[in-house]
């Protein structure tokens, strides 16, 4: 409502006919090619879309509305539809007073192209109605000085996660820097290095995400503070792994077909902590296959190369292990 009083206040409105109203829904529907029920949660969130104005027509004042942004942002037919069923008081709000300096003022201070701009509206369509001088400059100005960014990194984790111009600062974000510093002992430059290099951290649940991930890495293979927090800088996307999805069958595949013992596994995941994100069936066991063929090795003697160099488990077959193998029979004169 406060909203929407910005782009209709001071207009005269009378009471809308049952006619006017279905013309309204279907120039709508029409223009943002929705379904019934987007429709129905449209005027649902947005019932100041069915208002008439004495005098002139809102549909007008709508599809300027519709149109700037289209322009502005060069938004498709479905990010234009994604913009408004998502934030549909977006209509309501005046393109000189709110709009433009909003645009502007992200674009100006994050140095965005229209790309980047659109790709971040697109994601946070709640940033056109943000308040700059209340809310989007003080959430900006808390990452920066709080993560120590510079501009450019704040622009990387702006647009990887445009969601966090949402979250509150004192509510969301600092309890989950707080957690991820303390949890891990990180070193500011730490902090940052994951955060930077995985903006989408910020946007995972302590309680129901970040917390039960570490503790399993803590229970399932004994790691100590230290070893935890030397995985997660190393490779911060273990930590948007899925526990389900991508490490206990990751864990469970190198242990039982390496027949690994818990030491030797914790050591291969802390030496090369990457290699909890390869894909078991199109990447380790074709590769540890191969292993076995090139070099005829026995269970025991695949299990001895990856204990003494884990890192191994990383190299392209295609890129690094077939050439390498290649050069070496073919200059050394190996069988």
């Amino acid at each position: 409502a406060a909203e929407a009083s910005r782009h209709f206040s001071g207009q005269t409105h009378a009471e809308p006919t049952a006619d006017t109203v279905e013309r309204r829904l279907a120039w709508l529907e029409s223009r943002l090619a929705l379904s019934s029920d987007q429709l129905r949660k449209l005027i649902v969130t947005a019932p100041f879309c069915l208002t008439v104005k004495v005098g002139g027509q809102p549909t007008v004042e709508m599809e300027q509305t519709l149109a700037f942004l289209e322009k502005r942002l060069q938004l498709g037919p479905d990010q234009l539809k994604k913009v408004i069923t998502s934030r549909p008081s977006v209509l309501a709000l005046s393109i000189e007073a709110n709009l433009e300096p909003t645009l502007t003022y992200l674009q100006s201070r994050l140095d965005l192209s229209t790309d980047e701009l659109r790709k971040v509206v697109v994601g946070r369509p709640a940033a056109l109605s943000m308040d700059v001088e209340a809310s989007m400059k003080p959430k900006l100005a808390f990452l920066q000085d709080r993560l120590k960014l510079n501009d450019k990194q704040l622009k990387k984790v702006v647009t990887a996660l445009p969601t966090v111009l949402g979250y509150s600062s004192e509510e969301n974000l600092e309890p989950k820097i707080a957690f991820l510093t303390t949890k891990l002992g990180l070193t500011g430059d730490e902090l940052k290095k994951i955060v930077v290099s995985r903006p989408t951290v910020l946007g995972l649940s302590v309680t129901s995400n970040l917390g039960p991930k570490l503790s399993f890495f803590e229970e399932r293979m004994g790691m100590t503070t230290d070893q935890l927090r030397k995985v997660c800088v190393t490779t911060p996307a273990v930590l948007g792994y899925s526990l389900e999805k991508n490490l206990e069958p990751t864990l469970e595949f190198l242990e039982d077909r390496l027949r690994l013992t818990a030491d030797q596994l914790l050591k291969v995941v802390v030496t090369t902590s990457p290699v909890l994100g390869l894909s078991v069936k199109n990447n380790l066991e074709s590769k540890l296959q191969f292993l076995e063929d090139r070099l005829a090795l026995n269970p025991v003697e695949l299990k001895r190369i990856v204990v003494a160099r884990p890192p191994v488990l990383g190299l392209s077959v295609e890129k690094s292990l077939e050439p390498k193998l290649d050069y070496l029979e073919a200059r050394l004169g190996l069988r």
